[in-house]
């Protein structure tokens, strides 16, 4: 468990770094992603989103000792990338609320609701493609990080002018502390994104037959086990 809780942290400190910096595009949000699952896949199943803890709790893939221990860790990652940024990218400093890059705003003319909306569908749809390729059977194995890969810059491109496309709250969460930006909005993406988590997990199950609560028959079936996102050591209790 100590391991796993180290590569989530670390694979969230660099990926809120690398996705946050003033040079960054979709596609590299989206690269970013797919690489850093793939280099921590095997010691705690490459969440890096609380979002994804927070439906694996939900479906029963993951205990809920666990799945707060992962998003312990992924908000202390996301802090830590924020405050990477400050030593390494010129002119960005402590505290520079409103113009620091990773900080997250309403775009593109959108009001609260369709803020609330597009979160909520980005996530819900990010939680469903992860479902497919990483807990359903038969799945796509190693290929899951790119499918994510793939969904992220997708998301990610549809949804950044408007919302900025966080679809994670370590994503908002942690430039939020660190520069002081977002808090007049930031509970309707935390709202949105627990919310599309749940119902991305839900629509998912139905979707694919997993069943809510039956973690084991999503990963272990008539074909065998596999390698999955969420891994079959991080549904047991702690």
């Amino acid at each position: 468990m100590g391991r796993a809780l180290l590569a989530e942290f670390v694979g969230t400190v660099l990926f809120v770094f690398y996705s946050s910096l003033p040079t960054t595009s979709s596609f590299m949000i989206g690269a970013a992603y797919a690489a850093l699952v793939f280099a921590v896949v095997h010691v705690s199943g490459g969440q890096l989103n609380p979002a994804v803890s927070i439906a694996a709790v939900f479906s029963g893939h993951m205990h809920f000792v666990t799945g707060g221990l992962y998003i312990l860790a992924q908000l202390l990652g996301a802090v830590a990338g924020a405050l990477l940024e400050v030593a390494m990218v010129p002119g960005v400093g402590l505290g520079h609320s409103g113009s620091s890059p990773g900080c997250f705003y309403k775009g593109g003319g959108v009001n609260g609701v369709e803020l609330f909306l597009w979160e909520v569908v980005m996530t819900a749809t990010f939680i469903i493609v992860l479902y497919g390729v990483a807990v359903a059977l038969p799945g796509h194995g190693s290929l899951g990080p790119v499918a994510l890969g793939f969904a992220t810059y997708a998301l990610s491109k549809a949804g950044r002018i408007y919302t900025g496309a966080a679809f994670n709250p370590a994503r908002v969460l942690g430039p939020a502390f660190v520069f002081l930006c977002s808090w007049p909005v930031i509970w309707i993406y935390l709202l949105a994104q627990v919310l599309g988590a749940v119902a991305g997990a839900f629509i998912a199950c139905i979707l694919y037959e997993t069943g809510l609560g039956y973690g084991r028959h999503a990963v272990h079936g008539e074909e065998g086990t596999r390698e999955t996102l969420i891994s079959d050591g991080i549904r047991e209790p702690v």
